[in-house]
Parts: structure tokens; C-alpha cells; sequence
């Protein structure tokens, strides 16, 4: 898929038109996304794009690292290698982890773990269990 932006020029008024343009094989279609006489309207709308555009690139990081963790390690040699990580470092990382293994962490420090100290204490301590982040 190809995707481009321009803008559409009006000389007979002072406004200009924000365009995207996406061509996938046979298919083509153009979208006016707004109609400007400003200049700092399309420069926040154009920002609020690129934001929007970063966290989804965001969101689907954390689908594809976790979903690559998911096949590198299992969830005990996961908490292995966690369990190296000095405490803020394994709250960052223990909370960019996707839900499902997140989930599979918790049940396994629950059942076979001590929670009493070492990092099965951070788990039992900030385990947040509406969400299963850690909240310090």
C-alpha cells in the first residue's frame, strides 16, 4: 500500500485542503482531511496525526516484541532473565509486556515463587489486578 499526503491550493480564496491519497494494487481513493484558511489549525491538526501515528506504532511494538518473547522463552526462563533487572527496570519492563503474558507471569510467581522477597515481592507489592501492570 501507498500512501501520500498533499495539499490542494485555492486561488480564488485563501484556503488550502489537506489530502491523503492511498493506492493498494487496484484500488485508489483520496480523502480531504480538512479544509484550512489557517495555518496553525492544519499545523495542530497535522501534529495531532503524527501523535496518533506514534502511538500506534507504539502499541503494535509491544504486540510484536511480546509476541516474540512469547516464542523465545518460556514464561520460567523469562522470569529468570526478569529477575535479573534492577526493580524500575523490571516494572518498565514487566508493564510493556503484553496482557496475556503478563498474566502467564503473575500466575507462575503466584505458584511458584517466593512473594515475600526478590522480585516476586514487587509482583505481590504493585500488581495492579484490574489492569496487571505494576504501579509503584
Amino acid at each position: 500500500m501507498k500512501i501520500s499526503f498533499a495539499l490542494k491550493k485555492h486561488d480564488q480564496e485563501p484556503r488550502v485542503e489537506l489530502l491523503i491519497t492511498c493506492i493498494d494494487k487496484d484500488i485508489e481513493f483520496r480523502l480531504t482531511l480538512g479544509t484550512y484558511k489557517e495555518l496553525t489549525k492544519m499545523e495542530e491538526d497535522i501534529s495531532s496525526i503524527k501523535s496518533n501515528l506514534d502511538n500506534i506504532t507504539h502499541e503494535a511494538k509491544k504486540y510484536f516484541d511480546t509476541k516474540l518473547e512469547e516464542k523465545k522463552l518460556n514464561v520460567q526462563e523469562l522470569w529468570e532473565e526478569m529477575s535479573k533487572l534492577q526493580d524500575k527496570e523490571f516494572i518498565s519492563f514487566f508493564n510493556s509486556l503484553g496482557d496475556s503474558l503478563r498474566k502467564q507471569l503473575v500466575d507462575h510467581v503466584l505458584a511458584k515463587c517466593n512473594v515475600f522477597s526478590g522480585k516476586g515481592r514487587l509482583i505481590s507489592e504493585y500488581l495492579n489486578q484490574d489492569t496487571m501492570t505494576l504501579e509503584l
